[in-house]
């Protein structure tokens, strides 16, 4: 690809995407703070680059610390399992709720037209009266 088809693709992307004006040395900027960010080691970030370390960085720790490319690789494809450009369009989310599950099954049954509103209504009344009588048996020391 040529410089100028290079250009012209850029460009047509930045419009297609809404994206801010960038140059490539933005990216390289993100790409190194992004990885230094989610715990890659100095050698795998080079690598990820593009660079191989022993000629990108000349002090001793990178000259000795030149490990296998496959040990590298490891690393990478462990913090990144899809890629370093899947950080940018969707994250893992765990739900941390104190809902119990049975009251989320509940739910989820009625959304699925399993149950009807008044089955809910009565099975999350249930679901109360248990939890309450749990309560009261932890206070006095029962459970």
């Amino acid at each position: 690809m040529s410089s100028h088809q290079y250009r012209e693709l850029w460009k047509h992307l930045q419009k297609k995407y809404g994206l801010p004006y960038l140059n490539p040395v933005d990216l390289r900027h993100w790409v190194a703070t992004a990885f230094k960010k989610n715990g890659l080691c100095e050698n795998a970030r080079a690598y990820m680059q593009g660079h191989d370390m022993t000629s990108f960085d000349r002090s001793m720790g990178a000259w000795y610390n030149n490990e296998q490319l496959e040990v590298i690789l490891e690393e990478q494809r462990a913090i990144f399992p899809n890629g370093p450009l899947a950080t940018l369009f969707y994250t893992e989310v765990e739900l941390v709720s104190d809902i119990p599950p049975d009251v989320i099954a509940l739910i989820h049954q009625f959304l699925e037209g399993e149950i009807g509103v008044f089955d809910a209504m009565h099975e999350l009344e249930d679901i109360k009266m248990k939890m309450a009588n749990m309560t009261k048996l932890d206070k006095i020391g029962i459970v």
